[in-house]
């Protein structure tokens, strides 16, 4: 149920696995099966501030904004997933954001 054994240290990286496994070209994951992707332990993620009326969004100084648009996708934060590992997502307008409604 994880993506890969390595950590994550980027939000557009893990928004574009996603895409991939939307698309097929992961075939070994689906959107339907949980999906755990694991932040890096002590490490701060700076999310970028978007460009007002961007379409698509553009952000500057930073990642994106994590990207959550597809069900069962969990986040943990280091080998425990606790907050005392210390994964921190900063800066930007919104550091999650989810991009359809999937009613």
């Amino acid at each position: 149920d994880d993506p890969d054994d390595d950590c994550w240290t980027s939000t557009v990286a893990i928004g574009i696995r996603e895409l991939l496994i939307t698309l097929g070209i992961f075939p070994q994951w689906s959107v339907d099966e949980k999906r755990c992707y694991k932040l890096c332990s002590d490490q701060t993620i700076t999310i970028g501030i978007q460009v007002p009326d961007s379409v698509p969004p553009i952000y500057n100084g930073g990642d994106y904004p994590l990207p959550l648009f597809n069900p069962n996708v969990h986040l943990k934060c280091g080998e425990s997933g606790s907050s005392s590992e210390n994964c921190v997502l900063s800066g930007g307008t919104d550091q999650i954001t989810t991009l359809f409604d999937r009613e």
